[in-house]
């Protein structure tokens, strides 16, 4: 689209899979920052630009652009996305790619903010806080923005879900967060869209313990994540099994405790869904950071990798593609 915003900037685009030079994007191209969603066509002669989004009121409204708040289905022609278009709330919509049928996803029960969604299926998984203030929790509605209801378990006081929910494959499953509330530990838990079943995985954790980021392997068997479940601010690597069945197992050294506060940073999973990448700090040389490589189906293999006093970012980033390929999972 050409812009009359002269500092316009796409602040994130994906591209068809069917058609390559098909692409969805974000761009402020009239007001700056913000941000309205565009369906880029190719023809013959130079292609056509169409505005999916709604006309955005509010002053400082804008569709907003972080990955995990706007989902393009190529298949069914659908466009979801969360924008504050008229206050300073947010809301989810629904789109057809050629601009047509706009929905506001939960209007006839007053959704009040909505922050991620995602299509799961035959439909739309949202996160907002509809019935407690300042506390999300997940629904689900159909493509057509109708049908809203609440699927995650029920959140002790003070807890929310976090927007870094995911689909379990191609399942009709979603895995998710809910920060630890009053009395209670983070817990992660899978719910299946379709039944409503909802399942802790994480059983057994201390009170006031965390999650922090978590992948899943590529068979879909198993998630693996950092956690302080035993004891406090110690984050250490588990694993559980998605169906729900058996319990947490833990991947690094049983031995490590509140004596020896060694910290998970990051991980990777190969694409065998077995064998991982570990990076972890060293307890005995400050500044220094430890790989080691060890295995779902047998914790007790902890190999050295090696050692370096580069930063975690850097090392890990450099670390990781030497030994997996590209296939690894995306760690959440």
């Amino acid at each position: 689209a050409s812009p009359s915003n002269n500092t316009a900037d796409i602040a994130g685009f994906v591209i068809s899979p069917s058609n390559p030079a098909k692409v969805a994007y974000l761009f402020d191209g009239v007001t700056d920052n913000k941000y309205e969603l565009y369906v880029y066509t190719p023809s013959s002669s130079s292609g056509t630009n169409v505005k999916v989004s709604n006309e955005i009121a509010y002053s400082a409204g804008s569709v907003e652009w972080a990955s995990n708040y706007w989902t393009v289905d190529w298949v069914n022609n659908i466009a979801i996305y969360s924008a504050n278009d008229s206050s300073p709330y947010k809301y989810a919509y629904t789109a057809k790619l050629d601009g047509s049928s706009k929905v506001k996803i939960g209007e006839q029960i007053n959704v009040s903010d909505v922050d991620a969604s995602m299509v799961v299926g035959d439909n739309i998984v949202f996160l907002a806080d509809l019935d407690r203030g300042n506390q999300s929790e997940l629904y689900k509605a159909n493509a057509d923005g109708s049908g809203a209801v609440k699927i995650s378990a029920e959140l002790a006081e003070n807890a929310t879900i976090l927007p870094n929910f995911i689909r379990v494959g191609n399942t009709n499953k979603v895995l998710y967060v809910s920060t630890s509330g009053t009395g209670k530990a983070s817990e992660l838990r899978i719910v299946d869209v379709v039944t409503g079943v909802d399942t802790l995985l994480n059983t057994g954790s201390q009170l006031n313990s965390e999650v922090d980021s978590f992948a899943i392997t590529m068979n879909l068997n198993y998630v693996v994540y950092i956690s302080d479940r035993v004891y406090d601010e110690v984050n250490e690597l588990w694993a559980s099994k998605l169906d729900g069945t058996g319990t947490p197992v833990r991947l690094n050294p049983s031995n490590w405790g509140s004596t020896s506060p060694y910290d998970v940073a990051a991980f990777t999973i190969a694409p065998d869904s077995n064998t991982i990448a570990v990076l972890h700090d060293s307890w005995t040389i400050d500044n220094k950071w430890v790989y080691h490589i060890t295995k779902i189906g047998t914790p007790s293999t902890w190999v050295n990798v090696t050692y370096n006093s580069s930063t975690t970012s850097a090392s890990y980033a450099a670390f990781a593609p030497a030994v997996f390929s590209a296939n690894s999972a995306t760690v959440c």
